[in-house]
């Protein structure tokens, strides 16, 4: 081969490497680019989720310090609750206690009431069966013999009180003794007497 071709031959090769690495170092530049600005929208990106990341992490701390102080809320509620049923109970029992010994007290007060009004009861009418007030009476049959007492005039005669001894019942009966008072007077009556009483308080046998 001639030099002159040769000449030619390395003319155009080194042309063709000099082309060829500019080719190259344009066609390399543009990727390395893209992804230079894909990485710094990945960094952006990757920014943006960490600041939600940050956001959604300190809502679920809120969320989760409200759902603390909640059951916080809930379990005081219930201690309270608790506290407050064993109490009632406690009252209710105490109340039922008290209830129990009141039954009980009025249960005896009324047992002993019916005892003192069956005294009462027994005392009035021994009263009455041994008192006798204006009228005539049968010593033996009407009342009982005994001595009796009066406290005076019962303020229905001015005379004051009357009291006489009596052959018999009878309408036209003799009068065997009287007496008339105007104070406290005792007389003392024997069976098959006839006694009769008139404007005195009542005779009450002693």
């Amino acid at each position: 081969m001639t030099k002159a071709r040769l000449a030619t031959l390395g003319i155009g090769a080194g042309a063709g490497l000099v082309i060829g690495g500019l080719i190259g170092g344009f066609i390399g530049a543009a990727p390395v680019g893209d992804l230079e600005q894909q990485v710094s929208t990945q960094q952006t990106s990757m920014e943006t989720l960490t600041a939600q990341n940050e956001t959604l992490e300190a809502g679920a701390e809120g969320y989760a310090a409200a759902i603390k102080e909640q059951e916080d809320l809930a379990t005081a509620a219930s201690a309270n609750a608790e506290t407050t049923i064993a109490d009632f109970k406690d009252s209710q029992k105490s109340s039922q206690a008290k209830l129990k010994d009141r039954e009980s007290a009025v249960s005896a007060a009324e047992k002993q009431l019916a005892k003192d009004q069956k005294k009462f009861d027994g005392a009035v009418a021994d009263r009455e069966k041994n008192t006798v007030g204006p009228g005539l009476y049968e010593v033996g049959v009407d009342v009982k013999a005994g001595k009796y007492k009066t406290s005076g005039p019962d303020g229905t005669n001015p005379v004051g009180c009357y009291y006489a001894w009596m052959s018999s019942s009878e309408a036209d009966a003799d009068i065997v003794d009287n007496n008339i008072v105007s104070g406290q007077a005792v007389v003392t009556l024997r069976n098959g007497q006839f006694f009769e009483i008139d404007s005195c308080a009542d005779f009450v046998k002693q």
